[in-house]
């Protein structure tokens, strides 16, 4: 490996403009698993042919995979710049956001996905979280009211668990044991409650 990283940076002093032996380092070095450094000419490359969205959603990946956040988000807009409608895409880059601590930014691109795939479960509950977090509870359990009402195929046992919290943490222990008991009626007739729902139920009613 070592012989055909000397020849490649040899090419390279010769001819500085040629994104193939940028990445085909890049490529060495990974395989060596040093991955700092296959980031670092991986870009290079990429920057050099600048359109080539394969490269830049491995440079997403990896970035993040490194704690390079805010190079992660900027690969992903590079990505999307050709590839505007990968919902998964621009799914990661929103979480990403989130993990910036810019939840404006995080919950703006989530709306957008959540207009494209209305009832989306994931994006709901990113969303709903955001919300939360931001302390603005009550559009988190509107988000969560309008899943459980609109999108009844698309909702799971997390929507409820956020909801239950929610309502409880506002002391609408009432509304809480409500949701628990529905959702014991739907979800749960073959078998048993789960336990962090009869938790929550329990809960509700000694602060009833």
């Amino acid at each position: 490996h070592q012989q055909a990283i000397d020849l490649l940076l040899e090419v390279i002093r010769s001819v500085p403009n040629l994104a193939d032996p940028y990445n085909t380092l890049g490529t060495l070095h990974e395989t060596l698993g040093k991955h700092k450094e296959a980031l670092n000419f991986y870009m290079i490359a990429a920057h050099m042919t600048g359109n080539d969205v394969g490269l830049w959603h491995k440079l997403a990946t990896m970035s993040a995979e490194q704690g390079y956040i805010r190079q992660a988000v900027y690969c992903w807009s590079k990505f999307l710049s050709k590839e505007r409608d990968d919902f998964e895409a621009r799914f990661t880059r929103a979480q990403l956001y989130g993990v910036l601590r810019e939840g404006w930014k995080a919950k703006g691109q989530f709306q957008q996905l959540l207009g494209k795939e209305p009832g989306h479960p994931e994006v709901v509950k990113e969303l709903a979280r955001l919300y939360n977090e931001d302390g603005d509870p009550s559009t988190a359990i509107e988000l969560l009211e309008t899943q459980l009402r609109d999108h009844y195929d698309k909702l799971d046992l997390t929507h409820i668990n956020m909801l239950a919290d929610l309502y409880i943490n506002l002391g609408h222990h009432d509304n809480a044991v409500k949701l628990v008991n529905r959702t014991e009626e739907v979800f749960c007739s073959q078998g048993d409650l789960p336990i962090d729902l009869q938790v929550r139920r329990g809960t509700c009613y000694l602060n009833m």
